[in-house]
């Protein structure tokens, strides 16, 4: 199977600018089997925007997205700010299949309150989901500084992460590390899509985007564009036969 992270600038608040950008660069980048699209894709961290867009914009790109993924018979997932079924916000991804059917819906766990997620209301568990024998688990941005969620979607034998980021070009050396090691220590792979370029307020961000292995990363970029590669289920068995760290785990130390 064919991953692929989109990376893109996004125009905080624009949310037509953004939702074309996506179309270019599904069109230039054909040929996938599964896209991953930034956090917040549509938005950024435009706070003072994101009721609005949550109410009036994003039930619209998700049939959008969902349209997407037929037309194009991909899996196609990406992080919205979205208005849950509570009334509450959160910033979420989704995930629709090649049939254009909503497959899951993960709300990111560990909010980033330096960024204003504080008034989000946080999720609270991780959905597993299997497709052509691959099983996949979800994170957002800051989950990555919080290896034992990672370590115990592993444990229930998950394949590839996806991983949708707005991680700033100052921590760009965490975001590689935490990345690379997040696919290293659990044996799986590691699709991440970050954020590229400036937002409103002048921030700049890490790029990064692409897949990490379980030996390390496989490839990434700082440029505009998708990036990832051919994951095989064949080179998970042979890391994990090679170091079989799950098993020599020593109880009342590691767990």
């Amino acid at each position: 199977m064919k991953v692929m992270a989109i990376q893109m600038p996004i125009k905080d608040g624009d949310v037509e600018a953004n939702k074309l950008k996506v179309e270019q660069l599904l069109d230039l980048h054909s040929g996938a089997d599964l896209y991953l699209l930034p956090e917040l894709w549509s938005s950024g961290f435009f706070i003072d925007k994101w009721q609005d867009i949550a109410e009036n914009s994003t039930p619209e790109l998700l049939r959008w997205l969902s349209q997407e993924a037929a037309k194009r018979k991909i899996y196609l997932a990406g992080s919205l700010i979205t208005k849950n079924d509570e009334g509450n916000y959160v910033n979420r991804l989704t995930m629709f299949n090649r049939e254009g059917k909503l497959m899951v819906e993960y709300d990111k766990v560990h909010l980033f309150l330096p960024m204003g997620e504080g008034f989000l209301e946080r999720g609270q568990k991780v959905n597993i989901v299997e497709i052509e024998g691959f099983r996949i688990a979800f994170g957002i941005c800051y989950d990555l500084r919080f290896p034992e969620m990672f370590r115990k979607l592993a444990l229930k034998t998950v394949d590839l992460f996806l991983v949708a980021a707005e991680w700033p070009k100052e921590r760009y050396d965490a975001l590689i590390n935490l990345a690379a090691a997040r696919a290293i220590e659990n044996q799986c792979y590691l699709l991440l899509s970050n954020r590229i370029g400036k937002d409103c307020f002048r921030e700049s961000f890490a790029g990064a985007s692409g897949l990490y292995g379980p030996w390390g990363p496989i490839v990434f970029s700082y440029d505009e564009g998708a990036f990832g590669g051919e994951i095989n289920l064949n080179d998970l068995k042979a890391a994990r036969e090679v170091l079989n760290v799950f098993d020599e785990r020593v109880e009342g130390v590691d767990f």
